[in-house]
């Protein structure tokens, strides 16, 4: 028996990813049910997109990043924090794909955390950077590890060169992002 995982995790396993086909599903019946849009390929790659981003999000901050005391989006900041050499708010939020408000949240629980640590500029103090201190780096750095593993267990089920596939789909649809859209009167808050 020396190597076999318990029957219980086999199912579970099994479990999850039939739960996470269901939803695909029952969406794509939905759709040919509405017969809104012809193009129901589309609609289902971007409904499996969003629907693995947030299964996978969620996942990562169950499993990684609230054991450490951080969020999913605590983490996204700190990384880009890593990346940039004392950024402004503005930067860390373009890279980590969130609004500055959000930036500003996080950073405050960050920084009484003991984590990131913001600094006024000398020569203009309306400007403010933003660095990780020594606890943040460490912390960071468990962090990245404790994603990449999770990362490989999500993608073990893919080959090297389908990975690289996926990257490149991926890459080329948010390369192509359509235009805003004019808020309608309802959407601005008359």
């Amino acid at each position: 028996m020396a190597g076999r995982e318990p029957i219980s995790r086999r199912r579970s396993a099994r479990s999850r990813a039939e739960s996470l086909a269901a939803p695909e599903i029952l969406a794509e019946e939905h759709l040919r049910a509405m017969d809104a849009d012809p193009d129901i390929d589309r609609q289902m790659a971007l409904f499996q997109i969003i629907r693995a981003s947030m299964v996978i999000s969620n996942d990562l901050e169950r499993e990684v990043h609230r054991p450490r005391g951080w969020t999913f989006a605590g983490f996204n900041i700190m990384s880009a924090i890593a990346m940039l050499d004392a950024p402004e708010p503005s930067q860390v939020a373009r890279l980590s794909g969130t609004t500055r408000p959000t930036v500003s949240s996080v950073v405050k629980t960050l920084e009484q955390d003991g984590l990131v640590v913001r600094t006024r500029e000398e020569r203009d103090r309306r400007v403010v950077r933003l660095s990780l201190t020594e606890a943040g780096q460490q912390a960071y750095i468990h962090g990245l590890r404790a994603v990449a593993q999770r990362e490989a267990e999500w993608l073990g089920g893919l080959t090297a060169a389908e990975v690289r596939q996926l990257l490149t789909l991926l890459r080329k649809a948010t390369n192509t992002l359509p235009p805003r859209s004019q808020p309608t009167p309802s959407a601005a808050g008359s």
